[in-house]
């Protein structure tokens, strides 16, 4: 039982943080660190693909049958930068450190949103997104190695609740606050639109400096992970998330989650602007009220995952990893079938349908990561994540190349439906491991037998 008046848990010795058990060595401003940083990454995250409709309809006139090829070819580069980078950003993680790889991916996050404003042309684009993607593999990856670092295990699905609701509240603050930006600057200042959307992208670029900031002061890798560095070569650490798969199936359960878990968070991110846009422009309505609609409906996803991450991370503690899987990807197909049936995103239906996408997206986050997470050797755990990121690159990728072309050659709401398909194969595979590997697995890094 966790004394909570001396923040210490009487059993272990180590330091708590209200419900949550710190890892030996973690203390309490190194967790408010990770939580400060989990919302402030989540802003940077999540806007660029809030912003790409307003860039592609205001600042370069791209073709209306043009623009979702170009989110999925955009979003694609990224992704197989992310790919290349996201192991490679784990075994540094484990050779050199966790604070300076992520303090750099923020930066490099911070550089893109600073090309924005200056890109006449869809090759600026891609520039920027060659540093978001550098960026998102560093930061996201060593965010991942963090929840492993200083959460205990038998708290980590409460941990995880805490940080889905932080990253919800990033969501929050770049689809509800920062879009509106550019509409208060043209209604009260009369700025024009393409200095009005700028504003919002040096905004962002300040966020980044801010989180690299907050990062190189606040977040310090547990003890274990600071006295017993990994001198192994790169080339073998960047193999250790591979060999981890074969010989566990439960840690290949998890790539093949963190694939879906991704692949739902950037079809709500990539499309459902989108979606309102190319709606409201087919029935001759302005990019306002698309903007409008899109502001309520991808905030009340966001809030969906927040209130429903702390009953998730209790339930997802009580039960094996396994069936939280199968929950949250159950729910997760379920929601995302449902939206992709909707012809009408002004329809109540879509509300609805938002909700369930929510609390299935949330609690495919939390389970996948809270998978990985108890399966990845300590020594190697920087590796594993890194694996484990990699493939949910590859999800996002699958998720956009194939999301993109339904959007344009079928309907705007195929990338719903794929997501939907895909949740269910992964809820296929869950009872399968659970089948074939009902006890959990002792922790056995692949590359120490």
């Amino acid at each position: 039982m966790v004394n909570r008046n001396s923040g210490h848990d009487p059993v272990s010795g180590s330091k708590t943080f209200g419900p949550l058990l710190l890892m030996p060595g973690v203390g309490r401003i190194n967790a408010v660190s990770f939580f400060a940083v989990a919302l402030i990454n989540n802003i940077i995250f999540s806007l660029v693909h809030y912003m790409q409709p307003y860039i592609f309809e205001v600042q370069l006139n791209i073709p209306a049958d043009q623009q979702g090829v170009l989110v999925g070819n955009l979003t694609v580069m990224q992704e197989l930068i992310v790919i290349a980078m996201t192991g490679i950003a784990g075994a540094l993680a484990d050779r050199f450190g966790r604070r300076p790889v992520f303090v750099v991916g923020t930066l490099f996050i911070g550089v893109a949103y600073s090309l924005y404003p200056l890109a006449e042309g869809p090759s600026t684009l891609y520039l920027a997104r060659a540093f978001f993607g550098v960026g998102i593999a560093c930061a996201s990856t060593v965010l991942l190695v963090f929840t492993g670092d200083y959460s205990q295990e038998k708290t980590r699905g409460k941990w995880l609740a805490g940080m889905n609701v932080m990253q919800g509240l990033g969501a929050i603050t770049a689809s509800f606050a920062l879009t509106k930006v550019p509409g208060f600057l043209q209604q009260h200042y009369d700025v024009d639109p393409v200095s009005a959307g700028a504003v919002v992208f040096f905004i962002a670029a300040v966020i980044a400096v801010v989180g690299a900031v907050v990062a190189a002061v606040g977040l310090k890798p547990a003890t274990a992970q600071r006295n017993r560095p990994n001198k192994q070569p790169l080339s073998q650490l960047f193999a250790v998330g591979f060999r981890e798969a074969r010989a566990n199936p439960r840690t290949a359960l998890s790539f093949t989650a963190s694939m879906a878990a991704r692949g739902d968070m950037v079809v709500i991110g990539a499309f459902t602007f989108l979606w309102m846009v190319r709606y409201s422009s087919d029935m001759g309505m302005g990019i306002e009220g698309a903007y409008a609609r899109g502001q309520l409906i991808v905030p009340l996803i966001t809030l969906m995952i927040m209130l429903s991450a702390p009953v998730m991370g209790v339930i997802f503690d009580k039960i094996d990893r396994v069936s939280a899987i199968i929950i949250a990807f159950g729910l997760a197909g379920i929601g995302y079938t449902f939206m992709g049936m909707i012809e009408n995103p002004y329809s109540n239906a879509t509300v609805f349908a938002a909700i369930l996408v929510g609390v299935g997206e949330g609690a495919c986050i939390m389970s996948s990561i809270a998978l990985v997470g108890q399966n990845a050797p300590e020594k190697t755990r920087g590796s594993v994540i890194g694996t484990f990121a990699a493939c949910g690159a590859i999800g996002m990728l699958i998720a956009t190349g194939v999301g993109g072309y339904l959007f344009d050659h079928w309907t705007y709401t195929g990338p719903y439906l794929f997501m939907g398909i895909a949740n269910g194969l992964v809820v296929i595979f869950a009872i399968y491991v659970k089948v074939k590997c009902p006890v959990e697995k002792p922790l056995e890094a692949a590359s120490t037998k």
